[in-house]
């Protein structure tokens, strides 16, 4: 019993930093991701954080939300989530999750 309450503990916990993990902490989470390439001065806590925030969420909602082909590279959909971050800072106050999950559903419509 006791190992079933902490399995949801630790879920629940998941999901709450993921409601609250916000456009702006995803802007700047992104932009250490980004450096990583040409400074290795970037925060490594902060690169790894939006890597499996938006692989995350693409996982949670390849399907349901959006539709990406087979063929998809990882460092394709960084891309893509950090080029809507960058056309919509109006949005940075929304939800990580909507953002991330709008952008994966602009690029990758599902087919009907």
């Amino acid at each position: 019993m006791a190992l079933v309450v902490l399995l949801v503990l630790v879920f629940m916990q998941g999901q709450a930093e993921a409601f609250f993990q916000t456009g702006n902490d995803l802007v700047m989470d992104m932009r250490e991701y980004e450096k990583s390439d040409n400074d290795r001065s970037e925060s490594w806590y902060q690169t790894g954080r939006y890597a499996g925030f938006v692989v995350g969420v693409h996982d949670a909602l390849q399907g349901i939300l959006f539709q990406a082909p087979p063929n998809v590279r990882v460092k394709q959909i960084f891309a893509i989530v950090a080029n809507y971050l960058k056309n919509h800072p109006e949005r940075w106050n929304e939800s990580g999750l909507v953002l991330v999950a709008d952008a994966l559903k602009e690029a990758f419509p599902l087919k009907k």
